[in-house]
């Protein structure tokens, strides 16, 4: 195929002389009419979108240019959200390089490749710019389907991984167990059902890796397996579910006073104890007053010829 004087162009050749991806309808300016894309600049690219009717193919478009000396950073839109970017470095950059396009936002499960033609018309400058859609639209042939499946299938069970199990596999309710749809949100529910199968025999007696207790003081489960404790005299049991605690209590030998009232009783058993010394000393002193005045009625009478009567 000829064009012009260039013969047998490659696929990445022609895109660099047009605006492909971006769609011809677009300007290829942004906002401000400060840059226009190169034409060599972006020369291919593949955006693989999550498969929904919701998704416009005609709504993505390059949002933003970042220019720096160390590289350039693309980042791709949709309806008005960044949806996905691509850096470039600038050094050693080779021609038709091409580079990962990582998702972001709601479309974050996005993947693709961007392969660049050329940077030298941007290198020159600097900046951050910013583009709607009619100035750098991106063709809807370059946006496909991601139809997203599940490639197999295999159960973990301990340390031990089954064989992958490939193509319709079917998901068996075994027993007390149960299986709903939900199909307002895609939803696979599964439900353990209590029911008269879920007693079973304890292998715990004839299995040498179980550890399991079989009664309490000789008294065995009853049908369900459960051993009920019941409180006696003066015994309360209080469930502490938030510390998976049993808390068993004496309540007959529980005090009747608490701190504050014990508080108050020492208090005033202090205050008793300085009135008691200051009695004793009010006592000791009177003792030796009394001891003092009978001295000197003693030695009055004594010294008399009329000794007083007492």
């Amino acid at each position: 195929m000829a064009s012009g004087n260039i013969w047998n162009q490659g696929w990445l050749s022609q895109n660099s002389q047009r605006s492909y991806p971006i769609s011809e309808t677009a300007s290829r300016f942004d906002i401000t009419n400060s840059i226009q894309l190169p034409n060599d600049f972006i020369v291919d690219m593949t955006l693989s979108v999550p498969c929904s009717s919701l998704v416009d193919t005609s709504a993505f478009y390059i949002i933003n240019v970042a220019i720096f000396s160390l590289g350039i950073v693309v980042t791709l839109g949709y309806a008005g959200e960044a949806v996905g970017v691509v850096s470039i470095p600038q050094a050693g950059f080779v021609r038709n390089s091409t580079y990962r396009l990582v998702g972001s936002g709601s479309l974050e499960d996005t993947a693709g490749s961007v392969t660049i033609g050329s940077i030298s018309g941007l290198s020159s400058i600097s900046g951050f710019y910013t583009f709607d859609l009619s100035g750098a639209r991106i063709e809807p042939s370059v946006i496909r389907p991601d139809i997203s499946g599940v490639s197999s299938l295999s159960v973990i069970n301990g340390t031990e991984q089954s064989e992958k199990l490939y193509g319709d596999i079917v998901l068996v309710a075994g027993q007390n167990v149960s299986f709903s749809m939900i199909p307002v949100t895609n939803t696979v529910r599964i439900d353990v059902q209590p029911t008269a199968s879920l007693v079973q025999k304890c292998a715990c007696d004839t299995s040498g890796t179980a550890q399991c207790v079989t009664t309490v003081n000789g008294v065995p489960p009853d049908t369900k397996g459960n051993i009920l404790i019941n409180n006696g005299e003066c015994i309360s049991i209080a469930n502490d579910s938030a510390n998976s605690e049993l808390v068993v209590s004496d309540t007959c030998s529980k005090p009747c006073c608490g701190c504050n009232e014990l508080s108050v009783i020492q208090t005033d058993l202090t205050l008793l104890q300085s009135q008691a010394a200051t009695l004793q000393n009010l006592t000791n002193n009177l003792q030796a007053n009394l001891t003092q005045l009978a001295t000197a009625i003693l030695a009055s009478k004594i010294g008399t010829a009329s000794p007083c009567t007492v």
